[in-house]
């Protein structure tokens, strides 16, 4: 998907720019559009795009839905929610925590890592083939995501205390 020209607006230095947050909402969608494809091309059901993006973020890690906000693991208001549905299908295991056992930590299971893994061979093959029609090298493409990625952390140092 292309950025609509209706998107770029003209800069305080008279150069056009694209708005950052059609950008990066733009290439959210993407992201979840190719993992839909794949999750659709190997039949895997019973798991929406971005629950599998939470798993590959979650990793090895045990996590309660408050510390998938806090650390940014989950983007949304409803993790507490998307974690229980990963584990009513088995893509995560929980178990109560806390004082009283009120608050709940989640893991991934068997069936949990092969969904990462699938998302991390789904990473590589996106970055290898950006790399080719951009005609990137690595390095290139590496100081890409650095740059991105200073602009999220310039973007996240702006926001006050949510969490």
């Amino acid at each position: 998907m292309s950025i609509p020209d209706t998107q770029i607006a003209g800069g305080s230095s008279g150069i056009e720019r694209v708005d950052l947050v059609t950008v990066f909402d733009l290439m959210r969608g993407n992201v979840l559009d190719l993992v839909k494809d794949e999750l659709t091309r190997l039949h895997i059901e019973g798991i929406a795009p971005a629950q599998a993006v939470l798993l590959y973020r979650i990793g090895d890690r045990e996590v309660t839905a408050t510390q998938a906000l806090r650390e940014k693991i989950w983007m949304g208001s409803d993790a507490a929610y998307n974690l229980t549905r990963l584990a009513d299908g088995g893509f995560v295991s929980s178990r109560r925590t806390g004082e009283r056992g009120s608050a709940r930590s989640f893991r991934l299971t068997q069936r949990g890592h092969e969904i990462r893994e699938l998302i991390g061979g789904l990473r590589d093959r996106i970055g290898e083939e950006v790399c080719k029609d951009l005609n990137l090298a690595p390095e290139d493409y590496d100081a890409v995501l650095k740059l991105v990625r200073a602009m999220d952390d310039a973007i996240a140092a702006r926001i006050r205390h949510i969490y």
